[in-house]
């Protein structure tokens, strides 16, 4: 299991690669601007290589302070990264977060939304 992280004076991105079932953990946490993305998406797009039999891109936004405006854009080629399966989104437990749950879902076109690290731990043990 392989970890990068990538920093920015605001915020970072946590990454983890995970091997049962195969999938990338991404966590925003802070400020994310489009350029941490962009590193984000070269790392997955790597990762994604290596794995033929298909993975899952999973975002952690529960610690998510401020994304940038233009980060949709860049969030929008999770779904042409090479052999994926699903992306995955865990919404932050923030009751306005909560309300952009249906524009979220509408701009990014996530496969999955979840309310927890719960809901994800369990997705994830089904697969196995």
């Amino acid at each position: 299991m392989n970890n990068h992280q990538i920093n920015h004076r605001f915020g970072k991105i946590n990454i983890q690669e995970k091997t049962n079932p195969p999938h990338l953990l991404v966590q925003a946490i802070g400020y994310i601007n489009p350029t941490m993305l962009q590193e984000t998406l070269a790392y997955a797009q790597a990762f994604g290589n290596k794995q033929p039999q298909g993975w899952d891109y999973v975002v952690d936004t529960t610690k998510l302070g401020v994304a940038h405006p233009l980060n949709p854009i860049w969030l929008r080629k999770i779904h042409q990264l090479p052999n994926l399966n699903r992306y995955i989104v865990v919404n932050p437990p923030f009751f306005l977060m909560r309300l952009l749950s249906p524009l979220i879902k509408l701009l990014l076109r996530p496969d999955i939304m979840l309310d927890s690290a719960d809901q994800l731990e369990r997705l994830l043990n089904q697969q196995k």
